[in-house]
């Protein structure tokens, strides 16, 4: 996956989707079930 900040490289998946779930929790956009696809389909 290229094209990503430079800040993805050194941050390891797991820190990756933290941060995801801490986005959507942030926007009150998160969902338990839609947290996984959220990870591969892009955020409405």
């Amino acid at each position: 996956m290229h094209g990503k900040r430079p800040q993805q490289r050194n941050t390891r998946p797991g820190k990756q989707l933290r941060t995801k779930r801490e986005h959507l929790d942030k926007i009150g956009n998160y969902d338990p079930q839609s947290a996984q696809t959220s990870l591969k389909l892009p955020a409405q």
